[in-house]
């Protein structure tokens, strides 16, 4: 009987994992797609993007629900604790990064967007860091890997030179080409939400060295 309940607790804990991965390739996926529609104007893709950001929503309720099923029932302690915990701060990061990708598409949607090749690439390099980041996170929390999470803080700080660079950029645009004003200001939202889910990487990353460790991790400046 006890190994019975110990078994169906595993099994609890398992799934709350589970569920954490495929929300994260859900919104790891949404970001990826949401700058390739904006780049290449597709707005069947960036409609995809708003709809799966419903599912992403679902899969936070999901999450959110099993986690606090398994602290009212089980009442964890220690490690298990701690992985409750952290799932429900790595779901809500999630959730965060799906409405950032969201948004983009929703640029996409609402203007019309001129991107000449410059800022188009720059736009692609930032879109590349973010998705491998947000994959890098989700691997390190699958394997409980605090160097891989540790890493990410370095990611997300290249990321950050990135968004300077290409704020600069469309600033200089919006200099010497007046007329295209309103779609340089929308890039420049599309260069912080991007920026944005870096950050958001970053939160997970520290929520998965609090999981294995214990202990609140500060970055360094």
């Amino acid at each position: 009987m006890v190994d019975h309940i110990v078994a169906s607790y595993d099994e609890e804990l398992t799934q709350l994992d589970t569920l954490i991965m495929t929300m994260g390739s859900a919104a790891a996926e949404m970001t990826e797609n949401a700058v390739t529609a904006l780049c290449n104007r597709d707005h069947d893709l960036a409609r995809e993007v708003i709809k799966t950001d419903k599912q992403v929503n679902s899969a936070l309720n999901e999450i959110t629900e099993h986690a606090q099923n398994i602290l009212a029932l089980r009442s964890p302690l220690a490690n298990d604790l701690r992985a409750v915990i952290s799932a429900i701060q790595i779901g809500l990061n999630l959730e965060r990064v799906g409405d950032l990708a969201k948004n983009i598409s929703k640029i996409l949607l609402k203007n019309d967007i001129t991107l000449n090749d410059p800022i188009r690439a720059e736009i692609e390099k930032m879109s590349k860091k973010a998705h491998s980041s947000l994959r890098d996170v989700l691997v390190a929390y699958s394997q409980g890997n605090t160097e891989a999470a540790l890493a990410i803080h370095q990611n997300d700080k290249q990321l950050d030179v990135l968004h300077k660079a290409l704020t600069k950029m469309i600033m200089l645009d919006i200099k010497s080409a007046p007329d295209d004003i309103d779609s340089d200001v929308q890039l420049l939202f599309v260069s912080r939400h991007l920026e944005r889910i870096g950050d958001h990487a970053q939160n997970i990353a520290e929520a998965v060295i609090y999981r294995v460790d214990g202990v609140i991790y500060e970055p360094e400046d």
